[in-house]
């Protein structure tokens, strides 16, 4: 039996493999942990009016994401809604050796809700979702 190994075929195939499926499987590892995250910020999120869990479902649908099965928004205030999903952006950053993804939730108060205040108890929606996702991340690997 012979077996030849032609080294250019080889740098080229790897070369190949280098520039599209990496940067590929990249991407899709990154809006993969970006769509878990926000499902989890989304059930997190404390909800009266809804206008916060809309600016994150912006996100969390332009990623191919689906609202958390049993979701409303609280008092249906559409105007809160309305406000929520204006607030809402999904930015990607792709270059060479990186995926990026930016969510942002503009909704005024988001801090507020995030870290608390003095009078109130600190929702921290995004710490415990990724949180939640990083532990998930280490058990499948």
């Amino acid at each position: 039996m012979k077996f030849e190994v032609h080294r250019t075929q080889i740098f080229k195939s790897i070369e190949q493999y280098r520039r599209k499926q990496i940067p590929e499987q990249r991407r899709e590892l990154a809006e993969d942990v970006a769509r878990e995250t926000l499902r989890e910020t989304v059930e997190f999120n404390p909800v009266e009016t809804g206008r916060t869990r809309a600016a994150w479902l912006v996100s969390l649908l332009r990623l191919g994401g689906e609202s958390p099965v049993g979701w409303s928004s609280g008092r249906g205030d559409s105007f809160a809604l309305q406000e929520g999903r204006a607030a809402g952006s999904l930015q990607e950053v792709e270059s060479k050796n990186r995926s990026e993804l930016r969510v942002r939730n503009g909704v005024e108060y988001i801090n507020y809700l995030e870290y608390g205040t003095r009078n109130r108890t600190p929702a921290a929606m995004v710490r415990r979702a990724l949180q939640r996702v990083v532990q998930k991340l280490r058990r499948r690997s």
